[in-house]
């Protein structure tokens, strides 16, 4: 009704301001599929036509061309009102008013509705000479404007310009994710021939990006060491790719320098685990913990996760030799599969099984390399607790490659961790290896005893000290180790 009342009211008016003019005019509807409808409302959306805040004052009935030359009358107060800066809020606001922005395009409209209705605006008492020059003036203006911008333009839009090329970049950089950890580490061994010192345990930075959807990039150096001259050296460096995409939920192929999917520890990151080092039995038989190979794996969000991958079997810290004999090298055509399968028992108790299959020696003197493992994670619930214990057992040849001799070494470790409260826990860890002759020392067994308190989100302190026994030596070798580490 409103919207009808507003109609017979513009005609009411425009009669009344021209009463002989339209006695001698012919009054006609303008067709409902006429473009000034969609001219019109066009113009009012955009807050061009004063009067009308929502743009749909129209309705669903025919305008007179009268009452349609009214509104495009009402348009060119506003522009005249826009020129001299003194335009009309549409609507109320609390806000700070803007005035709508007129567009070439909008120029364009205003003078084909002007040419459109130029009877009956004349009529109405509208100097339409007047009007044209206005909107000419205006078209001429804004010509100039774009023309002015049309450099900027061109620099904003060229694939290969400044801003394009800065805006690549941002966008590369969202999809670069870098982290990493500094563990600093004051080291006190009982053993006659070590010093205390400070040293740089590790200090890692990795980077991984997704630069698409099926591919990701990793890369991982690593600064510290107990050497105090320790260079700088690649730890990862390796392509997945997800032919589903590149997330926990799909398989994928990884393919580099990366860890051997065995067992729980040995791909456990330094920055999780509680203890300062692994169990001897993975330092021996997983020095390094990491291989140059390709692996295909299930997708990591699954109940049941497994990875099966082929190696080298060398390992990044062998360099071509295995560390217990000089003159057996594994320098061979032969390639290692090494696998793991994991399942998710329930949400806080998991159970694995691992599996290393290899040789080792010169091309024709080939001898078995083999590992077996099983492991297991709990996690208390209604109790601060957590259990993680883990055993392995291998065979490796040993001594000169012309008379190698088959050894079995086996080892554990169990681990409890006690959480007193969110930032305090204590650690407790049990872990032996058994080298069966491969090396000097015999059996080695450790106690460990350590407290973790942790400094803020991101940063630990540990303490720790470690029982040391060792079947062949007799020397009093325990250490306390002092470990601050922050990982961003």
């Amino acid at each position: 009704m409103l919207k009808r009342l507003i109609g017979i009211g513009l005609a009411v008016a425009m009669l009344a301001a021209v009463a002989a003019p339209c006695a001698r005019a012919q009054v006609q509807d303008v067709p409902a599929d006429h473009w000034a409808y969609d001219a019109i409302q066009m113009l009012a959306r955009k807050g061009i036509v004063l009067g009308y805040p929502d743009g749909n004052f129209l309705g669903q009935r025919s305008l007179t061309r009268y009452e349609m030359a009214a509104i495009v009358q009402r348009v060119l107060r506003y522009l005249e009102s826009a020129k001299t800066g003194q335009t009309t809020p549409t609507a109320p606001t609390t806000t700070t008013p803007t005035t709508p922005s007129v567009s070439a395009s909008d120029l364009d409209t205003v003078r084909k509705l002007v040419d459109e209705f130029k009877v009956e605006l004349t009529v109405m008492g509208t100097d339409l000479k007047q009007v044209q020059e206005e909107v000419a003036t205006l078209r001429e203006q804004m010509d100039t404007v774009l023309e002015d911008l049309e450099p900027i333009k061109a620099q904003v839009l060229d694939p290969e310009g400044t801003l394009n090329a800065v805006a690549n970049d941002v966008s590369k950089l969202k999809k670069l994710k870098v982290s990493g950890y500094v563990q600093a580490r004051f080291e006190d061994s009982a053993e006659a021939n070590q010093d205390s010192q400070f040293y740089v345990r590790r200090a890692r930075l990795k980077a991984e990006g997704s630069f698409g959807e099926k591919t990701k990039v990793v890369f991982q150096i690593d600064g510290g060491g107990r050497d105090k001259n320790t260079a700088v050296t690649v730890k990862d460096a390796y392509l997945e790719y997800g032919w589903l995409g590149v997330h926990e939920f799909a398989p994928k192929v990884t393919f580099g320098q990366f860890k051997w999917p065995f067992g729980y520890e040995v791909v456990e990151s330094s920055s999780f685990r509680e203890t300062p080092e692994r169990s001897d039995v993975l330092v021996a038989l997983f020095p390094g913990e990491r291989d140059r190979g390709v692996m295909l794996s299930g997708p990591s969000a699954a109940r049941l996760m497994w990875n099966i991958g082929l190696f080298s079997g060398v390992g990044i810290d062998q360099k071509g030799t295995p560390w217990w004999s000089a003159n057996f090298s594994d320098n061979n055509k032969h390639k290692d599969v090494v696998g793991n399968i994991r399942l998710r028992v329930s949400d806080n108790f998991f159970v694995g099984g691992s599996g290393y299959w290899g040789k080792a020696g010169p091309n024709n003197q080939l001898q078995d390399r083999t590992r077996w493992g099983a492991d297991l994670q709990w996690y208390g619930v209604t109790i601060p607790l957590s259990i993680k214990a883990e055993y392995v057992s291998a065979k490796e040849p040993s001594g000169p490659a012309a008379t190698p001799v088959n050894r079995k070494p086996w080892g554990y470790y169990a681990q409890a961790a006690w959480s007193f409260n969110p930032i305090l826990s204590l650690v407790y860890k049990y872990d032996v290896y058994d080298d069966d002759g491969l090396g000097t020392r015999g059996r080695l067994s450790n106690h460990q005893l350590g407290l973790i308190r942790w400094l803020d989100d991101n940063s630990r302190l540990k303490l720790f000290y470690k029982w040391r026994k060792e079947d062949r030596n007799s020397l009093d070798n325990d250490v306390a180790t002092v470990e601050w580490i922050t990982v961003f």
